[in-house]
């Protein structure tokens, strides 16, 4: 990095973008990233995970410390394994979604991430297919008497944008954050907690504006981290909505897009 050139920070979604067709980052982005942290880069994952089933896939990412969670709801020091900032659905907030939700949407089935960890119905598991397609982490505990960072909702066969729209005409837009990020649920969180503000404060916290971050993504929910970053980068497998937000497109996901677009900048010396 030249005297010129000034330390940048690099949010990356997970799921879809970071992670290759297996679910992990491939040994070449590793490599890349590397190369971020031996010129000092920050790179931070942006993720609707927890925090739980986050770091186990990102613990091989050099360099890698800071992971914003559940769609914004906190940012974490994996290295110190802490938290460092929350925002969590109080429990009489909760009670009144869920209530409203069950009055409007009889069959629907809830999942939720306590700061303790996962948890699920049990009809949410059948939708989903069985146990082994969900991922189980931590001691959740009763979803019902305490704050969560998330609550995600499915019913049968209304799925993604559709019931994204459905829940919205049930809450309206001032009680809580309601997106979608590609499975077919819905994640519910409290009002002003999504990646944009997620990655805003763990950038503030790290000494980085939106000027200085270059932001990867592929679903819906990093829309509002592709609004604030200063630089947005589309995979070339993301949704539409996403394409239509960013400044440059790259590869899919499956073909490294990120350590593809990332190496590109290291070589021109433009990183």
């Amino acid at each position: 990095m030249s005297n010129t050139q000034r330390p940048r920070l690099i949010a990356v979604d997970c799921d879809g973008t970071l992670f290759d067709g297996g679910g992990r980052p491939s040994p070449r982005t590793c490599k890349v990233m590397q190369r971020l942290a031996d010129t000092k880069h920050e790179v931070v994952a942006v993720t609707g995970r927890s925090r739980l089933s986050a770091m186990e896939r990102i613990e091989s990412v050099p360099g890698m410390r800071h992971a914003v969670c559940a769609n914004g709801a906190y940012g974490w020091d994996m290295q110190e394994d802490q938290l460092v900032w929350g925002s969590e659905l109080n429990q009489t907030d909760v009670a009144d979604i869920v209530a409203r939700l069950r009055d409007a949407f009889p069959d629907a089935a809830f999942g939720w991430e306590t700061p303790s960890g996962v948890g699920f119905e049990d009809t949410f598991i059948e939708l989903a297919g069985g146990i082994d397609e969900v991922e189980l982490v931590g001691q959740p505990g009763d979803p019902w008497s305490q704050g969560l960072y998330k609550l995600m909702i499915r019913r049968p066969k209304v799925f993604r944008l559709e019931l994204q729209k459905e829940v919205a005409s049930v809450l309206g837009d001032t009680v809580c954050d309601i997106t979608t990020s590609g499975p077919p649920f819905v994640e519910i969180s409290a009002l002003g907690s999504n990646k944009g503000v997620g990655i805003k404060k763990t950038a503030s916290l790290l000494g980085f504006t939106a000027a200085d971050t270059i932001a990867f993504g592929d679903n819906h929910n990093d829309i509002p981290m592709f609004q604030w970053a200063g630089h947005a980068v589309a995979m070339g497998n993301a949704v539409e909505a996403v394409q239509a937000e960013s400044h440059a497109v790259t590869l899919c996901n499956t073909e490294h897009g990120v350590a593809q677009y990332l190496e590109q900048m290291l070589n021109d010396g433009t990183l």
